[in-house]
């Protein structure tokens, strides 16, 4: 369950940063939900030692007893030094998580950089010099310096996707990974986990946690194709992204630790120009 920090003699812990024992009637003054199971077990002491290493504090190591006579000075010394290595354990677990989460990022930026260098395009690619392909560049070179979302309209066909790499080659991301996604080519039940990425076992065959989209391009570019073939009940979700610069996986209730605060999102629509 979440419990909030305050409401529990952890949390109280956690922001002392000292061990802290609470016995008898001291508990019935939280009114964490955790505490009242426990009273309700009869237990009638909790220690919580804090986990710290290297001056940061990221959980509580917490012993109960339903005797009041437990936890003297020599208990807690021995309990401390078990929370040190405890905490040290905990640490390396969630470093070594973070690292996964990172060489899967790498690895998959790697293979997205592998397919642009073998189908790159420069800005050359644009040929042209009649009035309307000028103002086009015009607005490449007005919009490509800016943290905005652009909306490329055109026929099938007319080089939207040109027009993108354009934008994302002047930009300040251009050192940065040029992720493109057809939403018309993706069935609309798998276009969610594509876009946002899922959990382990958020759907069936959902074996292994996966990235989405949007953290792949994070810091670069996100050319989102076709974006007016998006389901209604997805569009919610990417407005969110658009206004909020945020967004959950699929099959989690928690926001990634990396956001896309400077991701530059394309959209492109097929239809006559001035479409909405």
């Amino acid at each position: 369950m979440t419990i909030p920090r305050d409401a529990s003699p952890a949390g109280r812990a956690i922001a002392e940063g000292r061990t802290l024992i609470s016995r008898g009637a001291e508990l019935d003054h939280y009114s964490s939900e955790v505490v009242r199971l426990l009273r309700a077990e009869g237990l009638q002491v909790i220690c919580c030692i804090p986990l710290t290493n290297r001056g940061r504090t990221f959980g509580t190591l917490n012993l109960a007893s339903r005797r009041l006579d437990v936890f003297s000075p020599e208990d807690i010394e021995l309990v401390q030094q078990v929370a040190a290595q405890v905490a040290i354990a905990v640490e390396n677990a969630l470093a070594f998580k973070e690292i996964d989460a990172l060489k899967d990022k790498l690895a998959e930026e790697k293979l997205y950089l592998e397919e642009e260098i073998r189908s790159a395009y420069n800005f050359e690619e644009i040929v042209g010099d009649s009035p309307a392909i000028r103002r086009a560049l015009a607005q490449v070179e007005l919009v490509a310096p800016a943290g905005t979302t652009v909306l490329i309209l055109g026929e099938t066909g007319t080089g939207k996707e040109v027009i993108a790499r354009a934008v994302h080659n002047l930009s300040p991301r251009k050192e940065r990974t040029f992720v493109k996604i057809n939403c018309a080519a993706i069935p609309s039940g798998l276009l969610e986990a594509e876009l946002f990425g899922h959990e382990r076992g958020a759907f069936t065959g959902a074996i292994n946690q996966k990235i989405g989209r949007f953290e792949l391009a994070d810091r670069g570019t996100l050319f989102l194709d076709e974006i007016g073939d998006i389901p209604l009940e997805l569009q919610p979700k990417l407005l969110r992204v658009l206004q909020e610069q945020e967004f959950e996986r699929l099959g989690s209730n928690r926001t990634p630790t990396r956001r896309c605060p400077r991701c530059r999102r394309h959209q492109s629509r097929s239809g006559a120009p001035g479409r909405r």
